[in-house]
C-alpha cells in the first residue's frame, strides 16, 4: 500500500507544477519535476516516470475536453491505479508468483488467477494497472494475443440473404424467390381446403 499511496501523492505534486508553469508535455514535465519527486518520496526511477507519465496523460485528456487553457489541476487518488511497465513487474507461471518494484526493492509474492487468465499470462506485454479494491490488490494485465491462424476450408458455399433477393451465393447466383412464390400460390387452395376440414372437424367433436 505504501508503494501505492506514495506514486499517486507523487502525482500530485507533479499535477501541480504542471498545472502552476501549464506545462503538460511529458519530456518537459520530466525536467522539471524528475529529480525533486525522487527525492521527496523515496520512488525508483522507473516509478517516478511511470508517474510522470500518468500526469502527463490526464492532462492530455483534459486538454481534449477543454475549450480553453486548462484551469483547473488535475488530482488524484491516493489508491488509485498506477502503472507497472514490463521493467517493474514480471510473472513466474509456474509458481504462480511475481516479482514487482516496491519502495523496497523487489519483492516476489504470489498472486491468484483463474485458469484462462493464467494461459493469456502467458502473452503478457506493455503495462499492468495495479489498484486497490475491497480490501485486496488487483492487476489489470496487458496481453498480446497473436492472432489464430486461418482454417482452409474446401467445398464451402456462403450464402446472403436479403429481400430483393431471396438468397445470393458466394458463386454469384443468385436465387430471387419466384419459385418459391410460384410453389406458395400452387399449395394456397389445398392449405384452404385443409383449414376448411379442420373447421369442420373441430366442431363436429
Amino acid at each position: 500500500m505504501e508503494t501505492l499511496t506514495a506514486m499517486n501523492l507523487a502525482c500530485n505534486q507533479i499535477s501541480a507544477v504542471a498545472f502552476d508553469n501549464q506545462c503538460f508535455n511529458r519530456i518537459r514535465l520530466h525536467k522539471l519535476t524528475y529529480y525533486a519527486i525522487r527525492e521527496d518520496f523515496g520512488l525508483k526511477s522507473q516509478m517516478t516516470i511511470r508517474a510522470i507519465g500518468k500526469v502527463a496523460d490526464a492532462y492530455k485528456v483534459k486538454a481534449k475536453k477543454a475549450t480553453g487553457p486548462i484551469d483547473t489541476q488535475g488530482t488524484f487518488r491516493l489508491k488509485g491505479a498506477v502503472a507497472f511497465d514490463c521493467r517493474m513487474i514480471s510473472f513466474a507461471l509456474s509458481s504462480d508468483s511475481l516479482s514487482i518494484l516496491t519502495l523496497e526493492g523487489r519483492q516476489v509474492m504470489k498472486f491468484e488467477v483463474g485458469d484462462n487468465a493464467r494461459n493469456l499470462l502467458a502473452f503478457q506485454k506493455g503495462e499492468s494497472d495495479l489498484f486497490f479494491r475491497n480490501g485486496h490488490f488487483f492487476l489489470n494485465v496487458s496481453c498480446d494475443i497473436p492472432e489464430p491462424e486461418l482454417i482452409v476450408h474446401e467445398n464451402v458455399i456462403g450464402v446472403d440473404l436479403g429481400i430483393n433477393q431471396l438468397a445470393t451465393l458466394s458463386t454469384g447466383e443468385s436465387f430471387d424467390g419466384q419459385q418459391t412464390e410460384k410453389v406458395h400460390k400452387k399449395n394456397k387452395p389445398k392449405e384452404l381446403v385443409f383449414k376448411k376440414r379442420r373447421r369442420v372437424l373441430q366442431k363436429e367433436n
